[in-house]
């Protein structure tokens, strides 16, 4: 039985959506998801302000909602997570 791949990223500048492309284009078959928040959630322009909310929301546990249905995790024999460093 072939192996069911996903690979979820989330990415605020691009180059981790980049990453994943290239990635889905070496394991055939493998389904991607972005992880996403609503526009207007983060500030595009400055990763400093987007860090300090996020580390906030963390703390608070006021998260955002995710902006895409997560897909049936069940169904994948193994699940890549990327996001920014």
């Amino acid at each position: 039985m072939e192996k069911k791949i996903l690979i979820a990223t989330y990415s605020w500048s691009g180059h981790t959506k980049r990453l994943a492309d290239q990635i889905a284009k070496l394991l055939s078959g493998a389904d991607q998801y972005q992880i996403a928040v609503p526009a207007g959630t983060y500030d595009l322009t400055d990763m400093y302000a987007t860090s300090d909310r996020a580390k906030n929301q963390l703390a608070t546990g006021e998260l955002p909602p995710l902006a895409n249905p997560i897909p049936e995790l069940d169904q994948y024999n193994l699940i890549l997570v990327g996001s920014p460093v």
